[in-house]
């Protein structure tokens, strides 16, 4: 299954990034223990979760987490959570969202109740950078980032550098080229889009 991931997900997924797919896919072979012809996937670790968080609510925090400071916006973290559930979820027990087809490519209204729960909390800072709910940019508080830092610090060094590579990927592209790149990988979740980019 890993290996199906590798092999047809990735490239897709990468392909107009800027990121040279060769080294990243030798990177992800490495540390899922492909290079040793094995399919083991790493589990997530006993956290010190916070005071009150759901394990929902602490995978949140963790994959928010592995870049201090970092914002995302709205696309952004839709994308990152599908990415997680579609690859990773197994060492979570489970898929954490129920993502569907949208406007604009795998959509879960839970990701942005689930944001704005732990912002009521503590642990998001939610900022407007326009008029729209699309110029919205989560960004954890210290407090989060505390909380998130110490989940993700649990995690097998495999899914804490999954979480960590594809937290950047999702930054570092346009929101043209983010939802093209998931319609690319994901063809299904195109079915309802309007968009056209």
């Amino acid at each position: 299954m890993i290996g199906t991931l590798i092999n047809r997900i990735f490239p897709k997924v990468l392909a107009g990034s800027g990121i040279e797919t060769g080294a990243f896919l030798k990177d992800v072979l490495y540390y899922f223990g492909l290079d040793r012809q094995t399919e083991k996937i790493c589990r997530f670790g006993k956290t010190a979760m916070g005071p009150n968080l759901t394990p929902r609510q602490a995978i949140v925090l963790a994959a928010l987490a592995t870049e201090s400071g970092a914002e995302y916006a709205p696309v952004q973290v839709q994308k990152l959570f599908f990415l997680i559930d579609e690859n990773v979820s197994a060492a979570f027990g489970g898929k954490q969202f129920s993502f569907e087809p949208y406007d604009y490519g795998p959509f879960d209204s839970a990701v942005y109740h689930e944001l704005d729960t732990l912002a009521r909390m503590g642990f998001v800072r939610i900022e407007s950078k326009g008029p729209s709910a699309g110029h919205r940019r989560y960004v954890l508080t210290p407090a989060g980032q505390d909380v998130g830092a110490t989940n993700l610090s649990t995690m097998d060094i495999s899914l804490r550098d999954y979480l960590t590579r594809v937290s950047a990927w999702v930054r570092s592209l346009s929101f043209a080229q983010l939802v093209g790149s998931i319609y690319k990988a994901y063809p299904p979740m195109r079915v309802n889009s309007v968009f056209r980019g």
